[in-house]
């Protein structure tokens, strides 16, 4: 379907939309805004999911205190056994405009679950007024 409208493999950016005034159906998993007390949750699935150790807790709260973050929300989500299986930073640029979500990763030992996508699916939840 993206090829039909112009999307090339390898490009950066892929822009998708999403109607969200539409009732979510329940994905099975808890997500949870991410606050200082869930920064090391945030900074273990970041690292596990991309390999890298250089997302820290520490980096987490120096984005977090920055200005672009103001409008943004750090998501985790718990699966059953309430172990923390993916995350997703989300940016919003205001009511009606895009955004962005980045980095959104899954845990390595969890995925093919759709937690990711339960991520994505749930967005609106953090920006309602």
């Amino acid at each position: 379907m993206l090829g039909r409208v112009g999307w090339r493999v390898g490009e950066q950016w892929t822009p998708l939309r999403r109607d969200l005034a539409a009732r979510l159906p329940d994905p099975g998993v808890r997500i949870g805004l991410v606050g200082p007390q869930q920064a090391h949750l945030r900074a273990a699935v970041h690292q596990a999911s991309f390999g890298s150790a250089e997302f820290t807790e520490d980096r987490w709260r120096g984005m977090a205190d920055g200005l672009p973050y103001a409008h943004a929300r750090g998501l985790v989500a718990f699966n059953t056994s309430g172990d923390a299986v993916a995350a997703a930073a989300v940016w919003s640029a205001g009511m009606g405009k895009p955004g962005v979500l980045e980095p959104l990763g899954v845990h390595s030992a969890h995925r093919g679950h759709g937690y990711g996508q339960a991520i994505r699916l749930l967005l609106r939840r953090c920006f309602r007024a």
